[in-house]
């Protein structure tokens, strides 16, 4: 082995070896534990090394005495670069436990996997460097990417969120990425093994040899993919997924084995023993009693209806106790008269609004759907039932407003198939108000009174508003945007500025929806506006410790919490107050129509009996009307309602993914008026 080099070669070193080293001391702050504030000396020395080692490679080449060498040297670079792939991207993510809490096989099974695209790109390539140089490249392009999404939202990425990446890139500069000496350090060490790999220039040129490598690849890929997706493997090897806390099977499993435990959900079989005839003896056996006796309406009295989804709107007072030095939602608190208020649960944390959007707008649930997924961009396919249809059926104008890109999570092609007639986004305002980078609720809400402005004296709107002032990331302090609101009672040495900026937000969301509610208050004709949160915000994850413990070690209730957000109704004509202390989101369009006195379908009654003995049932879990708290995994092995659950299953099956034996008549007011 001779090792060579001249002056082009070392000045191109320098130069690299000196961008790196600037990078490196330009994010020293990135080297100072969030615990103990201490500069942690060994790893920037360590991560300057690295880059030392970098640049030395670079300079110079490497030429063996004899083909058989750099041919064993290769093959066992490659050989070693899964590994050392391996523990980047669990080192990027900061989940190194994978190694010490060694599990066999979850390191088996994540190695197969990194083996496999590394095996697939040799075969396309045959070039052992540019192997290493892709696979290594696209893994430390996935870590880094994973651990932003992990970052910004609290959980890692799913295979559905391919589907989502133009969403994702619309609000991502509105998060700020923070820098670790783990990402630091494993870009150091990326780029030292593909300079490594670069100077390996052996190339198999055996044609046979070539066939037979390739055949050989190929072949053992299908075998484990076929053999992995096996229902009873996984199982086997004690591997499943924690398909409602994805960061925690993340951690235990690996990033790249939990992605691909995920892709099994990427289809949705039918229920067992479903048939169009089990559907037809659950519709027959529907009850057509109302759940909520609220209000007798005449057709002549119809209401306007809004409905609010506000973004990431949460009430932390019933996940804890905290003080704060100004009142958070004092309009919102003390709101009662001609009002039903109350907790409402959802099927996410910190993201997917979309799912929330579908939950209410269609009385599916999430519970049925793989974990991660995302309906209106997988299933969402043709015109669709919903409460937009109900309504559509019942002589009402629907309306959709969202002040943000109409694209996002394919809305601008979703709404049309709910019934919607009309949808207006962002590109439709004039000189909104913003307050950080999004338009705020108040001018959200005066596009809603435009509209209503704007219909005929004898026509009835039904509008829809998806807010966006709300949003993450919570370090924005763009156009001049300042926290007001301070948490009194921090654990010593704590901060949560994330947590104490949205605080403030929410402040001006409680003074935009008094400013709505003041403004319809003053209407002569009859209007109900509901307004809720969607899911709650990602925060600082010791902000949640704070108020009610570390995750693992809470109860089950206390989990469920982190999925409550609150929900109000207002009218301004008499309607019953009420407080519903337990519902979940599939419900709450039930209860709108109950409150408007307006016809149900078929559907909404089965709901109205699920919700009767499960006041809550969502992708996280479920409470009965005894407040007894059961884990979705487990109701399988329920005595009690499983046999409901699985009705439920049934008929949203049958609604969903059986359009060709679709019971019409049971989601539609017309064809039951037929």
């Amino acid at each position: 082995m001779e090792f060579t080099t001249n002056r082009k070669r070392i000045t191109i070193s320098a130069i690299l070896t000196a961008v790196l080293l600037v990078l490196i001391v330009c994010n020293i702050p990135a080297f100072i534990d969030q615990d103990s504030k201490q500069f942690q000396i060994g790893w920037f020395l360590l991560t300057v090394v690295v880059a030392g080692l970098f640049g030395a490679v670079t300079a110079f080449r490497i030429r063996f005495q004899e083909e058989k060498w750099e041919k064993r040297v290769s093959i066992l670079l490659l050989c070693c670069s899964p590994i050392i792939t391996f523990g980047i991207v669990e080192y990027v993510n900061n989940n190194v436990n994978i190694f010490f809490d060694f599990n066999l096989a979850n390191f088996v099974m994540n190695l197969l996997w990194y083996y496999l695209v590394y095996g697939v790109i040799y075969a396309l390539t045959n070039r052992i460097r540019v192997t290493i140089w892709i696979s290594n490249t696209l893994f430390w392009l996935f870590a880094i990417v994973n651990y932003a999404v992990t970052l910004f939202r609290g959980e890692p990425i799913l295979p559905w969120d391919f589907m989502s990446v133009g969403t994702a890139l619309s609000v991502a500069s509105n998060y700020t990425f923070v820098m670790t000496w783990n990402v630091l350090l494993a870009t150091c060490l990326m780029l030292l093994w593909n300079m490594v790999a670069s100077k390996l220039t052996y190339v198999n040129r055996s044609l046979k040899a070539n066939i037979i490598g390739k055949v050989a690849i190929v072949s053992a890929s299908i075998v484990f993919v076929t053999v992995f997706y096996q229902e009873s493997t996984l199982p086997k090897l004690g591997l499943s997924v924690y398909t409602w806390r994805q960061a925690q099977s993340t951690h235990d499993h690996g990033i790249v084995l939990s992605l691909a435990m995920n892709t099994q959900f990427l289809m949705v079989d039918s229920p067992e023993d479903y048939s169009v005839q089990q559907v037809e003896a659950i519709s027959n056996q529907i009850d057509t009693r109302d759940f909520y006796q609220v209000s007798e309406t005449s057709m002549e009295q119809k209401p306007n209806i809004i409905a609010i989804m506000n973004e990431s709107l949460a009430d932390f007072r019933q996940v804890g106790d905290f003080q704060t030095n100004q009142e958070l939602m004092p309009f919102l608190t003390n709101l009662t008269e001609n009002t039903i208020k109350g907790n409402l649960y959802m099927s996410i944390h910190g993201s997917g609004t979309c799912n929330s959007e579908f939950e209410f707008l269609t009385g599916n649930s999430m519970a049925f759907l793989p974990s991660g997924c995302r309906p209106y961009q997988q299933y969402i396919t043709d015109d669709t039932y919903s409460l937009v249809s109900t309504l559509n059926d019942q002589g009402y104008t629907s309306l959709a407003v969202h002040p943000y890109y109409a694209a996002g999570w394919n809305r601008d092609r979703v709404y049309p198939l709910l019934g919607f007639q009309d949808f207006v986004s962002m590109e439709d305002f004039e000189n909104p108000e913003y307050i950080r980078e999004y338009i705020s609720d108040k001018s959200s809400y005066d596009k809603v009174i435009d509209l209503y402005e704007q219909k005929d004296p004898d026509e009835r709107l039904f509008l829809f508003n998806v807010t966006m002032q709300n949003h993450g990331g919570y370090l924005d302090y763009s156009n001049g945007f300042q926290n007001t609101v301070e948490i009194l009672n921090k654990p010593e040495g704590q901060e949560f500025p994330k947590t104490e900026q949205y605080l403030t937000l929410i402040q001006e969301s409680d003074k935009a929806f008094e400013y709505l509610v003041n403004y319809f208050s003053q209407q002569e004709e009859p209007t109900i506006i509901l307004m809720f949160g969607d899911h709650q915000p990602t925060l600082e994850d010791e902000f949640y410790d704070f108020l009610v413990g570390p995750f693992d070690q809470r109860t089950f209730e206390e989990q469920m919490r982190s999925f409550i957000t609150p929900f109000y109704i207002w009218a301004n004509y008499d309607i019953p107050e009420q407080t519903v202390e337990h519902m979940s989101a599939n419900y709450l369009s039930n209860l709108l129509l109950d409150v408007a006195g307006l016809e149900k379908t078929e559907y909404n009654q089965f709901l109205d009996g699920i919700q009767e003995q499960l006041p809550v049932f969502t992708a996280i879990g479920y409470v009965d009307n005894q407040n007894n708290y059961y884990r979705l995994e487990d109701y399988k092995n329920d005595p009690v309602y499983a046999s409901l659950i699985d009705s439920y299953d049934m008929m949203q099956y049958n609604y969903l993914f059986d359009p060709k034996n679709r019971l019409n008549s049971v989601f539609t007011i017309s064809d039951q008026a037929g």
